[in-house]
């Protein structure tokens, strides 16, 4: 008998247990989305990245990735280096504070096309970038390897100034 009332009362703690630990359906519809980030304002840099404005000052069309590689970044450049304008924040664990005027390779995770030629289904779309485009984003910072010609930041969202 007092084995099933043990019983019993495990099974009643691990069902709160699990109800405490779901999150209601309007909290879980507000989590924002990555691109979301820039709009949000320096409170909400997510862990990791660096808010910033920059400045595009040199493709990297030497960078594509292998021709037998399906994705956009072995046909266009996805590579480029960026002059820091201003670092907006820093969000918790970012490795390497910037520094304006500082010139830093980045990876564009959608190309530095426009994003409808590659991802036509995406929104927001974004509208490229060229030599001398200004623009603010969230630069993620990712390790590499010793002997990795990988940029180590990465940008998935960016605004036009």
């Amino acid at each position: 008998m007092s084995m099933k009332r043990t019983f019993s009362l495990s099974m009643l703690v691990y069902a709160l247990g699990l109800l405490s630990c779901k999150l209601p359906p309007k909290e879980a519809a507000k989590a924002p989305e990555h691109r979301d980030h820039l709009v949000e304002g320096p409170a909400h840099i997510p862990p990791n990245h660096a808010r910033i404005e920059g400045e595009i000052v040199e493709l990297d069309s030497t960078s594509l990735e292998a021709p037998d590689v399906a994705g956009p970044c072995s046909r266009v450049p996805c590579v480029a280096s960026v002059r820091i304008g201003s670092v907006l924040g820093l969000g918790v664990g970012f490795p390497q504070p910037f520094q304006e005027g500082m010139v830093v390779r980045m990876k564009f995770a959608y190309t530095l096309d426009p994003s409808q030629r590659h991802f036509p289904e995406m929104q927001p779309a974004f509208p490229g970038l060229h030599l001398g485009s200004k623009f603010k984003a969230d630069v993620m910072s990712q390790v590499t390897l010793a002997g990795d010609i990988t940029p180590r930041f990465v940008v998935f969202a960016y605004e036009v100034q």
